[in-house]
This record gives C-alpha cells, sequence and structure tokens, in this order.
C-alpha cells in the first residue's frame, strides 16, 4: 500500500467552513461519517484503536484516512525516524482493511494538531477520530497531547476514543449506537451536536438518553425558581424527544437533574451502560479561543466510553420556528408559573 508524504506549507490551520458544510449534508439525508481521519502515534493505544475499529461501521464509516504525524522538532532524527515508522503504520492499515475499511495513509511532517486538522480537510473528512491514553488532556505527553491541540482547533467533529497505553492489551469496542447519551444545556453548540444526534437515529442508534443538568452551582443563586425552570426545561427535552422520533425507530429517554455537571454525566455513563456520549465542546459560558469547556474537558478525561465532540457552529443552530416556538413557550410557562397562587 504507498504512502501519501507530506513536507509542512505552513504552520496556519485551515480556514473553510467545513462544520457548516458538514451540517449541512446531515440536514439532507447524507451518511455523516463516511470518511473519516484516524490519527495514530503508533503507540500500543493506537494499535489497539486500529484493531477494534469494527465498532465503527456501525457509525456508517467506510473509508480511513490513516494519518501519522512526524513532529519537525528534531531534523537530525527525522530520516531514520521516518524508515522506523513506516512498517508499524504498514500493518496498523492492513489491521483496518481486514475489517472491511477502504484505507489509505498519510505521512505528514510538523506540528502534529495542525497537520492532522489540514489533512482531514484536504481529504474531505468529516471525522476525526483519535486515541486518548487517558492522561489528564492538559499535559503533553504522546497523543495525550495532541488529543487537547486538536479539539482546541477543532473544525470538525471529533471521535476521542480512551485506551489504555498497554503493549498487548486488546480492547473491545462495542456498537457505539446500542444506547447514545446527549447531555444538552440548550446552548446553540448544544444544538449544533443534536443535529449530528439526530443523523445518528437515522443510522439506527438503539437508544437516546437526553440529559439536562441544572447546575449546582447557579442553584445557590436561583434555586427558588428551579420549579420553573425544571418545567420549562422538561418542555424543551420534550420537543428535542419529537425531532428525533421523526428521524427514526428509538427508544428515548429523557432526564433532568440537579447536581454537579460533569460528575452527573460521568454517573449516566456507568449506570446506565451508555456507548458513545455525543457532547457540545462549549456550553452556554462560551469565550471565543479558550480551551473546550470545563465540562467537556472532565468527561473526555474520565468517560470509559467513545465521546463525540462538537465543535461550535455559530451559523447553524435551531430554525428560527423553532427559536420562536421556545421563546413563546418558555415565557408564557413562567407567566403562568409566577400568576399562581403561593
Amino acid at each position: 500500500m504507498p504512502f501519501n508524504f507530506y513536507y509542512p506549507v505552513s504552520a496556519s490551520l485551515p480556514t473553510a467552513s467545513l462544520p457548516e458544510k458538514i451540517l449541512q449534508f446531515c440536514r439532507q439525508g447524507g451518511i455523516m461519517f463516511k470518511k473519516v481521519l484516524l490519527a495514530s502515534d503508533l503507540s500500543p493505544a493506537s494499535e489497539q484503536l486500529t484493531h477494534c475499529s469494527c465498532g465503527f461501521l456501525a457509525l456508517g464509516i467506510e473509508e480511513i484516512v490513516l494519518t501519522y504525524c512526524l513532529d519537525t522538532g528534531n531534523q537530525d532524527i527525522l530520516q531514520e525516524t521516518f524508515q522506523l515508522k513506516i512498517p508499524a503504520l504498514e500493518q496498523q492499515a492492513e489491521t483496518l482493511a481486514k475489517q472491511g475499511f477502504a484505507v489509505s495513509k498519510e505521512i505528514r511532517l510538523g506540528i502534529p494538531a495542525i497537520e492532522i486538522i489540514r489533512t482531514a480537510e484536504e481529504k474531505r473528512c468529516n471525522l476525526i477520530v483519535i486515541g486518548s491514553h487517558g492522561h489528564n488532556l492538559s499535559d503533553k505527553i504522546s497523543l495525550g497531547g495532541v488529543v487537547s491541540a486538536v479539539l482546541y482547533n477543532l473544525t470538525i467533529p471529533a471521535l476521542v476514543v480512551r485506551m489504555p497505553n498497554l503493549a498487548g492489551y486488546r480492547a473491545q469496542f462495542a456498537n457505539p449506537l446500542e444506547h447514545v447519551l446527549f447531555p444538552t444545556d440548550f446552548s446553540e453548540n448544544a444544538d449544533s451536536a443534536f443535529i449530528l444526534l439526530e443523523q445518528l437515529v437515522q443510522l439506527g442508534a438503539k437508544k437516546v438518553t437526553i440529559l439536562h443538568i441544572q447546575d449546582h452551582i447557579i442553584g445557590k443563586h436561583l434555586k427558588d425558581r428551579l420549579e420553573i425552570f425544571n418545567r420549562v426545561d422538561a418542555e424543551k427535552l420534550k420537543y428535542l424527544s419529537k425531532r428525533l422520533l421523526a428521524c427514526g425507530k428509538t427508544e428515548i429517554r429523557t432526564e433532568i437533574r440537579y447536581g454537579g455537571v460533569a460528575e452527573l454525566i460521568l454517573e449516566q455513563i456507568t449506570t446506565n451502560s451508555i456507548s458513545m456520549v455525543v457532547i457540545g465542546a462549549q456550553g452556554k459560558g462560551r469565550i471565543e479561543k479558550t480551551f473546550i469547556g470545563g465540562v467537556t474537558n472532565k468527561v473526555l478525561r474520565n468517560s470509559p466510553v467513545p465521546v463525540l465532540v462538537v465543535p461550535f457552529v455559530s451559523s447553524l443552530s435551531w430554525s428560527s420556528d423553532a427559536q420562536e416556538s421556545w421563546a413563546t413557550d418558555e415565557l408564557k410557562l413562567k407567566n403562568k408559573v409566577q400568576n399562581e397562587p403561593a
């Protein structure tokens, strides 16, 4: 299998509006994840990821661009390193091909995170699959450090799969569509993520849990209005459920909880046999050019199941009709509750 080998042209990131194109494609009923980039650092964790990638078939993935990036920080050993890495990458490509994927291989020179995103853009991939070694995402350790940098600059969705970095270990990757967890704070980023969730239901997601958590930090100041918030948010969850039911046959469960957001998401994962989490990279407190939201960060560090992270897309969220409907219903419900006798 031939390699494509590229030298970096620049250290700048691609600027094409790929998320908008991807979400438009979803809305038109296309297969969202037909072609993906799988980032490898040739570690034991990356090897595990290639061995259990058959689970990706449920997501509609047909073609994988297997990408390895050589950091150009040490030019003296670059050529020697390149020659040593070829057999390992070839072996990973063969492993993926045996599982039914069409595989192409890319070796890139440059800053790994930038080259991963650049390659995904050039090859028209609509998902980045990347393994986390389970380290804190801010640590600069092998692919773990690359994960944090990729997510910081994310332009398309990324599926982060946590893998023990142990030689000889073989992970079992179950069907990610068995039970999907969708935590939402009703932010614009959550809206973008929900559009992808609709696509997953079309692909055959068997069960979906839509979870909204009333943050206990905010609740300290607004606890007297918690009943109003819960009733309004219950109507929003009902609306989301109707949208999913229109996409396909699936079991839908909704829940409103009160407490620590990240902690309750992780609790749901372990107690309800969640197979994958779909989450927005940023919530309502989004600040431009900051690292991914604190909640998403904590979930990624600790989730035992794959996490699909969806970047913020400002130009696409709910339709104007949905926004108007929610705003009207919320105002009516608040007025009704406030006018009720104590």
